[in-house]
């Protein structure tokens, strides 16, 4: 059985060296999760203290469940990004619009780093260096090693079939095609509305 807890005491292990090394421990410490995401995104920090417990508040940085089997290097990449945010958002600095990664994201990045590219979303693609990988290595982390399966969607066209015995006209709707008999006229039922 895998735990979560052993995910997340991981995930603060990561956080807590990460602070010391790219960051001076200057950043507070945030609630750390892994939750179902948002779309396509491997994680993100909320901009605000998003938790409180009456006497304190925290931001929140959150690793997408549907993309937590991704290697252990990979996730220390999004771990770190979202450190960047959260750098940017105790500094009051806006680094994001909605997806869209600004050029002070960038710049924050870069100044611990990481590689960064520009995309259709800006500034939101970002690699470990060299140097960064080789850290991120001699920590000996293990990959989370799953994800969460989200509910299978099935499209539907909003449409039905109407399906009618050819005899008495007797009528039905499903949004399956099945195959169904009349018992009194003692014949198949027929779609109609194809």
């Amino acid at each position: 059985m895998y735990s979560m807890k052993d995910v997340i005491t991981q995930m603060e292990n990561i956080f807590d060296k990460f602070n010391e090394k790219y960051f001076a421990n200057e950043l507070p410490k945030p609630v750390l999760l892994v939750q179902a995401g948002k779309g396509d995104a491997y994680g993100w920090c909320t901009n605000y203290e998003a938790w409180s417990n009456g006497e304190e508040s925290y931001f929140e940085i959150t690793i997408c469940a549907e993309y937590a089997d991704r290697t252990i290097e990979q996730l220390c990449t999004t771990i770190l990004h979202e450190m960047v945010h959260l750098k940017n958002a105790v500094d009051k600095i806006k680094d994001c619009n909605g997806k869209y990664h600004n050029a002070k994201f960038r710049d924050a990045a870069e100044a611990i780093g990481m590689i960064v590219e520009k995309t259709t979303y800006g500034y939101s693609t970002t690699k470990l260096n060299d140097e960064q990988l080789e850290f991120v290595r001699s920590l000996e982390l293990k990959d989370f090693g799953f994800k969460r399966i989200p509910p299978s969607k099935k499209k539907s066209t909003g449409k039905g079939h109407k399906y009618q015995c050819p005899v008495c006209g007797a009528s039905f709707w499903s949004s399956k095609t099945l195959n169904v008999h009349c018992e009194d006229c003692d014949e198949d039922f027929e779609i109609v509305n194809q």
